[in-house]
């Protein structure tokens, strides 16, 4: 019998496997500090730098668990896992590309002239 998030056999390291993919997980906390400063980082860039929130795309649609066929070793993208990515990602790459370029760098030591 497969257990509640995709495939691994009760019995056989089913409860191993669901605790390893169960979120929030063990280094949540710290991603959520990261994440926060990066999106800090990006709203404070003045267009030149978006933050998309992509965790979503990894896990299950409770958002109780990382699926597995998407990072098998709740670490690395599988190809499918790359596609789910790309899916939430592309959007935002679109928007940034499409953008008109900001007048002035967010970035100090960088000196931008803009055209007229």
């Amino acid at each position: 019998e497969k257990d509640s998030i995709g495939g691994a056999h009760k019995g056989t390291g089913g409860a191993a496997f669901s605790r390893k993919f169960a979120q929030p997980g063990t280094h949540t906390s710290a991603i959520d500090e990261v994440n926060g400063r990066l999106a800090a980082l990006a709203h404070g860039s003045g267009g030149s730098v978006a933050y998309v929130e992509c965790r979503g795309a990894f896990l299950t649609a409770d958002g109780g668990a990382i699926r597995p066929e998407l990072m098998r070793d709740v670490l690395h993208p599988s190809a499918q896992g790359m596609a789910a990515w790309f899916a939430v990602l592309q959007p935002a790459v679109e928007a940034l590309r499409s953008a008109p370029a900001p007048r002035d760098s967010w970035y100090t030591g960088a000196h931008v002239t803009p055209s007229s």
